[in-house]
């Protein structure tokens, strides 16, 4: 499982399929999706909280309020306002309006928000009735307002009623067009694997979600969680400059992160010390480069396994365990074709490959792109 690199967020795994692979979880089933599945006006799901940034990130408390209505139920894939979710983002002296997406399969969503030297983040989870799994913060902070030099940092979210009392105002202009706003989806089949793949995008955030599994059992997921930092272009054609905090995890904290999670909520798990070793239930191996590959699980346990990306529990383990980030920056092109139904992604890359750099400078003076190894996603 070697040779992955990203793009616009997004794994690619070259070595055994030369194109993207983009997790996780399964295309439509024929459910009526989202919790409760009523039609009443009653909101799907409302979560609420609030998290503390560190000093680096500004210090603070921040609060905020999120509702999806209850029409989000009745479509899984639409770009529409059926899709939505809205809420308010109080941080001190500034309060602004927050807006996102639900994902009626996976039952996850992500909202954002924007100021001139702050970016927002808020992603978690809920389960079948609306009750959530928890969330996690991202934030990027400007030195100035004519600095480059932004940070990333993210924060666990602790849930509970909170109140807004400042007047919300929109968030800035600009970041990905609306158009383009819910969910994306990519599936292909390739010898001896398959592909699932699935962007959840915002104005100012995304979310994708990937999953290979192979003809001998294993699932291989990934999962990431970026802000979009600029956007330029128009039409059909953008180029996008995302960042986000990377959490160097050592495989030891890996493997913590994942056994502590499933076996907390009932599912027993084995770590593999080899792709060979024979157990029965549910198993996981690690890769060097990240990658980890899963096996053995019931169902029901598979959604347990889903909810350990969805709830961002590796990275609820790396902050509780104090272990700090590295802001990273890209960038990509996004074409839209078929009256704005598929989005093609590819990745800007410097002479020698890389696509992930340390400073904002170096994404932005990018000028070669690879559409050889972009993915074509649909609505």
């Amino acid at each position: 499982m070697a040779n992955r690199f990203k793009l616009f967020g997004i794994i690619a795994i070259v070595a055994l399929i030369g194109f993207f692979g983009f997790v996780l979880i399964a295309c439509d089933t024929g459910k009526s999706p989202g919790p409760g599945n009523n039609d009443d006006d009653t909101p799907l799901f409302t979560v609420s909280g609030k998290f503390n940034k560190s000093a680096a990130a500004g210090g603070g408390e921040v609060q905020f309020n999120l509702v999806a209505p209850n029409n989000t139920a009745r479509s899984a894939r639409s770009a529409s306002s059926e899709n939505t979710i809205s809420g308010v983002l109080e941080d001190g002296a500034l309060t602004i309006r927050l807006s996102g997406t639900f994902d009626p399969d996976t039952l996850s969503y992500s909202a954002s928000a924007a100021a001139s030297i702050i970016r927002y983040t808020i992603n978690g989870a809920v389960d079948a009735e609306g009750n959530s799994l928890g969330s996690t913060a991202t934030v990027l902070i400007r030195e100035n307002a004519t600095s480059d030099n932004w940070q990333a940092f993210s924060f666990i979210i602790t849930e509970a009623a909170v109140t807004i009392s400042g007047t919300p105002q929109n968030s800035q202009a600009g970041g990905i067009p609306s158009f383009a706003h819910g969910n994306w989806h990519y599936n292909a089949s390739h010898t001896g694997q398959t592909v699932e793949m699935r962007v959840l995008v915002n104005q100012w955030d995304y979310i994708l979600d990937q999953v290979f599994r192979f003809d001998d059992g294993r699932t291989d997921f990934h999962n990431i969680k970026v802000n979009i930092l600029e956007v330029s272009g128009s039409g059909t054609t953008y180029d996008v400059i995302l960042a986000f905090p990377r959490y160097e995890a050592t495989m030891a904290q890996r493997a913590a992160s994942i056994t502590s999670y499933l076996t907390s909520r009932g599912v027993p798990v084995t770590q593999l010390q080899s792709q060979d070793q024979i157990v029965t239930g549910g198993h996981f191996f690690l890769f060097e480069d990240g990658g980890t590959s899963w096996g053995g699980f019931t169902d029901a346990q598979w959604e347990v396994v889903s909810q350990y990306f969805n709830t961002n529990a590796l990275l609820q383990y790396l902050i509780t365990n104090n272990i700090p980030p590295v802001t990273k920056f890209e960038k990509a092109r996004i074409v839209f074709s078929n009256n704005n139904n598929n989005m093609t992604l590819m990745p800007y890359h410097d002479v020698s490959g890389n696509i992930t750099f340390n400073t904002l400078a170096e994404a932005r003076a990018l000028t070669q792109f690879s559409a050889e190894q972009g993915a074509t996603l649909t609505r």
